[in-house]
């Protein structure tokens, strides 16, 4: 599904999942392409829409009815998508546009679908099952977490992204052309290999042909 291009579908990519802002962005598309205010009410401080739904071939379907608060920009829509779900409908979007609402208020913001809704340290490296605990394992495990929280923190800031990518290539550039890696940090795959063979790698290794083998004779037979 192509992009609607709106400022609030960029919020919500910043806000979900994957798979949750993809529905989202559905709603947001058709709320854009299929759904037009038929009617407007006002009632103190809450207007009222009448929004008619298309179908493909652009024919309306049926009428829903979206309440709008003007001062706090709380909603609700007669086809009960949030509450039975938990993320906004296209006819909300569609009176979101109208009013150039750009971001979905927090109190439509369902926990569980966002991409926070867990800690960062449950995912940190030293809590897997079975990971290296010497200390340049621990710094290497460090570094990475660095790395993946900044970017994760960056995700939608396409100017911070390339900013840190440029001093991330500085430290890189700094670190390479100041010589040679410490001969430890050389040896650490001899001594990964070691602990997974059981073998020193170290000395001469001599091959031998193996015993009682004997080279098969063709033969062939005549009829």
């Amino acid at each position: 599904m192509d992009s609607t291009n709106l400022a609030i579908e960029k919020h919500a990519f910043e806000l979900y999942t994957h798979a949750i802002f993809t529905k989202v962005r559905k709603e947001i598309y058709k709320g854009k392409l299929f759904c037009y205010i038929l009617n407007t009410e006002d009632c103190d401080d809450v207007r009222v829409y009448y929004v008619n739904q298309l179908d493909k071939r652009s024919s309306a379907t049926n009428t829903f009815t979206v309440k709008l608060e003007l001062r706090n920009q709380s909603v609700s829509c007669s086809c009960n998508n949030f509450i039975r779900i938990g993320y906004l409908c296209r006819h909300i979007f569609c009176v979101y546009r109208v009013n150039n609402i750009e971001k979905i208020p927090a109190q439509f913001v369902v926990k569980r679908w966002t991409r926070d809704v867990l800690p960062k340290s449950i995912f940190s490296i030293e809590r897997r099952y079975g990971v290296d605990t010497r200390p340049q394992a621990a710094a290497r495990s460090q570094i990475l977490e660095i790395v993946t929280e900044c970017v994760d923190a960056l995700r939608s800031d396409v100017g911070g992204l390339s900013t840190f990518a440029e001093q991330i290539k500085e430290l890189k550039s700094k670190l390479l052309n100041e010589g040679p890696v410490d001969d430890e940090a050389k040896n650490d795959n001899y001594v990964a290999v070691e602990e997974l063979l059981g073998v020193s790698l170290d000395g001469d290794v001599t091959l031998n042909n193996p015993d009682g083998i004997r080279r098969m004779r063709q033969t062939s037979t005549i009829v």
